[in-house]
């Protein structure tokens, strides 16, 4: 891979942790902080030219989804088009190639953007798509309060079930059900189950679905005013495909309108039909679409 005469790649060390982290901050986490190449650019003095950080950690759950280790890419926009960011990849590529079997994205890239561009044009293809939705929480809340009061008819509700505030069931507890199906670390989610944490979940309005002591479903919130966002809905493997979902986004939208909020935002994946469906009826608006790439190795 060509490089301009005055860049030159080499392995981040501890000092230059410093300038990935200001490039790509949200690789950074409490309990954690990638591997990176960066480039240098030589001549006069002026620091980091960009660096391409990678996790050494695979897939959360490689027999259903291809292994690879999540990446991030980010050049000074004043030498971008130089080749710069591509070197960077494939350096980190070779780097890392007797240990995984492909690269990833490390967040969702929106469709259409200068990232999805740059990743088509690196060897990456479109694995998946994430649809993000928001409607009105009361129109929303009648719809599955009706799914709910028939599935109630049926008798076709766990008996045992019961919901409670999220912030009544232990942190370790969330975070065993939750961490694995997103790819967080335990400390990641402990930490934004903390009350004092800037960016943390909303404890009073997010719900958990309880069958016993055994806590099968979660519903976790972030609120913004007027506006909610679910952030995390996960169902515990035995009560997928039942009344688990209906039951958790019931009391949630409940809950949050009982907080004052009017609407609230949510995303699935594109192969959810259930919830597409489900946003369809609310008449829920597409407010921006983002993919997951992925790069095999040869």
């Amino acid at each position: 891979m060509k490089l301009p005469p005055d860049i030159r790649l080499r392995h981040a060390t501890d000092i230059d942790m410093l300038a990935c982290r200001t490039m790509l901050p949200l690789a950074f986490t409490t309990s954690s902080a990638p591997a990176a190449v960066v480039a240098v650019q030589d001549g006069v003095t002026q620091g980091i030219a960009g660096c391409c950080a990678i996790a050494w950690a695979n897939a959360p759950k490689p027999e259903a989804e291809p292994s690879g280790f999540p990446m991030q890419v980010y050049v000074v926009p004043t030498l971008r088009r130089r080749g710069i960011g591509q070197a960077m990849l494939h350096a980190a590529a070779e780097w890392c190639r007797t240990e995984t079997t492909g690269l990833r994205t490390w967040l969702p890239v929106a469709d259409g953007s200068a990232e999805a561009s740059f990743l088509t044009n690196s060897g990456f293809v479109l694995h998946h798509r994430t649809l993000h939705f928001e409607t009105g929480l009361a129109q929303f809340h009648t719809i599955v309060d009706g799914l709910r009061q028939r599935l109630a008819r049926s008798g076709r509700l766990p008996a045992g079930a019961r919901i409670v505030p999220l912030g009544t069931i232990p942190a370790w507890d969330v975070a065993v059900l939750v961490a694995p199906e997103f790819a967080a670390p335990h400390a990641e989610i402990i930490r934004r189950l903390s009350p004092a944490a800037p960016d943390g979940f909303d404890l009073l309005r997010s719900v958990g679905l309880m069958d016993g002591p055994t806590l099968a479903g979660a519903l976790i919130f972030t609120w913004n005013g007027g506006a909610v966002a679910i952030e995390v809905i996960v169902v515990a493997a035995p009560y997928r495909g039942g009344a688990a979902n209906v039951l958790l986004l019931e009391a949630a939208t409940r809950s949050a309108m009982d907080g004052g909020a009017s609407h609230f935002r949510f995303f699935c994946d594109e192969r959810v039909k259930d919830t597409i469906g489900l946003a369809r009826r609310a008449g829920a608006l597409p407010i921006r679409i983002e993919g997951e790439y992925r790069r095999a190795f040869a």
